[in-house]
């Protein structure tokens, strides 16, 4: 396939959705959320309980900050995909990565994030994306 671009800009809202849901699919998070319930009624421990319902919106509030904090999420990132990997370009970082370096992918609502570690990634908005472009992208990435 011939390289191909888009360019896109991850909003606060976007983000804190992306983060929420990804929360939310965990199955240590859907365990938590299921303590906090037997807590809440079975135990009558409100305070526990309460905080355990909540915390998947405290961390994403947490996570929401560190976005604010970032100009690299606020601003436009251009992303190139080609046969041998990934290019980024930002106005403040520009970096390249080989398909065999993207550790894996996970997609939530409208976003592909192609992980480059165990806990940073970056998303795609598929918006963006015609089907055989996300087609690419998913079969260039080698789960490990």
């Amino acid at each position: 396939m011939e390289d191909f671009s888009i360019t896109s800009r991850l909003t606060k809202n976007e983000y804190a959705k992306v983060v929420f849901l990804g929360l939310c699919r965990k199955p240590a998070f859907i365990l938590i959320q299921l303590s906090a319930i037997y807590l809440l009624i079975y135990d009558e421990s409100y305070i526990l309980g309460t905080f355990f319902i909540l915390s998947p919106v405290i961390i994403t509030l947490i996570a929401v900050n560190q976005y604010k904090s970032s100009v690299s999420f606020r601003s436009d990132i251009k992303f190139t995909f080609g046969e041998n990997g990934m290019r980024v370009e930002a106005p403040t970082y520009k970096s390249e990565f080989t398909w065999k370096h993207i550790l894996k992918h996970k997609q939530i609502s409208n976003f592909l994030i192609l992980y480059h570690s165990n806990r940073m990634g970056n998303f795609i908005d598929t918006r963006k994306l015609n089907a055989e472009q996300l087609k690419f992208i998913k079969d260039k990435v080698v789960e490990k």
